[in-house]
């Protein structure tokens, strides 16, 4: 291969100079450019998932009512869910306490689910097909009411949806034909529901069953 003369590398120089003046690319600018496109690329990217990730994040804490501190190590207890034997357990659990009535004529069987210091929850089964009579739900969900916590959804389609003043307490009932299926209800630090899906009941006997829990 032939080499350049100094006077023509001197003039190459001097096109390529005329070259960026006259804004046409030189021999090495597409490379240039390339790669600075790339970079710059990247960059947005990273900023993209990082704002991505910040506002998850943020929703997630505006969103969640956290029950479970975290240690300065960054660590939290696991909640879980917990099946008791009865409501001294229970209470140990959760860290607090239910106050709760006799369940439905025929519904004998209790079972103590707990949710590690956020939820105190009772079930009343019959034994001999399974079926739940009655549910009393306990828990701080950060004010909300039971149903809109997240972590209770009947899914049912009631035929009507009454606000009734209970006191201090104004407790919201759903039913159909049958009766009152479920009234939930806010009270202090406490949100509370009853279930009686398999076995409605009257506004009074449901008002009833609200005085005995606590």
């Amino acid at each position: 291969m032939e080499e350049k003369t100094t006077e023509q590398q001197e003039k190459e120089v001097i096109e390529q100079e005329k070259a960026e003046q006259n804004g046409q690319p030189s021999g090495n600018q597409p490379r240039e450019i390339s790669m600075r496109t790339l970079v710059l690329l990247l960059a947005a990217l990273g900023v993209i998932v990082v704002l991505l990730v910040s506002n998850f994040g943020k929703g997630n804490r505006e969103e969640a009512c956290v029950i479970v501190q975290q240690s300065p190590f960054g660590q939290s207890q696991q909640q879980i869910w917990i099946d008791l034997e009865d409501d001294l357990q229970a209470k140990g659990i959760a860290e607090f306490g239910l106050t709760y009535p006799d369940g439905p004529d025929g519904y004998e069987t209790k079972v103590y689910r707990v949710y590690t210091k956020q939820i105190n929850s009772l079930y009343y089964i019959d034994e001999d097909n399974g079926k739940q009579g009655m549910m009393i739900v306990k828990g701080k969900f950060c004010g909300k009411d039971v149903f809109e916590s997240g972590f209770y959804n009947d899914g049912v389609e009631y035929s009507f949806i009454n606000k009734v003043q209970v006191g201090d307490l104004t407790v919201t009932m759903k039913g159909n034909e049958s009766g009152v299926q479920v009234a939930s209800w806010v009270d202090g630090e406490f949100s509370y529901a009853i279930g009686v899906w398999n076995a409605p009941v009257t506004e009074e006997e449901m008002l009833d069953l609200i005085s005995q829990t606590e």
